[in-house]
């Protein structure tokens, strides 16, 4: 596969994704951001940038925080893929990561006034944050993957976009937020977080109808999973600093 974009949008197993990618092509790019916020016309990435990369022979695939789809082209969209997730889950996982891992120290009330991070899902799919240019752009892409159902939407993303020839190499079970600090939140907050989130919802109830999702239940293969090797873990996470260092001179 050539020329295969990944919108990697915040929470979204994406770091799974980007492993097994990794794992079966070295040609797959994980394209870093350079800003904090990704979303919105601003970020420096934009459409020549990402045709620039493609032209290079030693790149099949990009994916990241750094790639949205008003930043592709329109023959590129077709090769495009993402992944979603139950809104109410991934807004708190935002917010738990950002507390823990980013050290951005807020209360959960302070989040919930943030706007950026309202109907997040919609605002990656489209420049404005509109909610039918995001279905029309998910209608366009070459496979939707849900997060709830990950195992299963990882042997439809390899027989859609792949041609099966993806190696698996572990079995994830994501079925949403399990912390117990998570779960509290939601509890504690349910009615703000999901006034925060309507478009998203609306967005992961149409990619979550039967409709559809009919349209990749076609040449799905079950894929014996392996064990990843560490020389496999250490290969990977080489390239990824040498990609790293490189991709904004391509």
């Amino acid at each position: 596969m050539k020329n295969y974009a990944y919108v990697h949008i915040e929470k979204c197993a994406g770091t799974s994704l980007h492993k097994i990618l990794e794992y079966n092509d070295s040609g797959y790019w994980v394209l870093n951001p350079k800003v904090f916020h990704t979303n919105g016309e601003e970020y420096p990435i934009q459409k020549e940038d990402t045709n620039k990369i493609f032209k290079s022979y030693f790149v099949n695939g990009i994916g990241g925080h750094a790639i949205r789809p008003y930043r592709l082209d329109a023959q590129n969209i077709s090769s495009a893929f993402t992944f979603l997730r139950n809104p109410s889950e991934r807004y708190v996982s935002h917010y738990l990561h950002q507390f823990s891992n980013m050290n951005l120290k807020r209360t959960f009330e302070e989040y919930l006034q943030e706007d950026y991070y309202h109907n997040f899902i919609t605002k990656a799919l489209s420049l404005n944050g509109d909610v039918v240019e995001a279905k029309s752009v998910l209608d366009k892409m070459a496979y939707v993957g849900d997060m709830k159902t990950f195992n299963h939407s990882l042997l439809e993303l390899n027989a859609t976009v792949f041609n099966n020839r993806l190696r698996m190499y572990k079995k994830h079970d994501m079925k949403g937020v399990s912390s117990k600090k998570a779960n509290e939140i939601i509890l504690q907050f349910k009615e703000g977080i999901y006034s925060n989130n309507q478009k998203d919802w609306e967005l992961y109830g149409y990619i979550s109808s039967e409709g559809f999702r009919s349209k990749f239940n076609v040449g799905i293969e079950d894929v014996k999973c392996s064990e990843v090797s560490k020389m496999l873990d250490f290969k990977r996470k080489v390239f990824r600093v040498i990609k790293n260092k490189t991709w904004s001179y391509l």
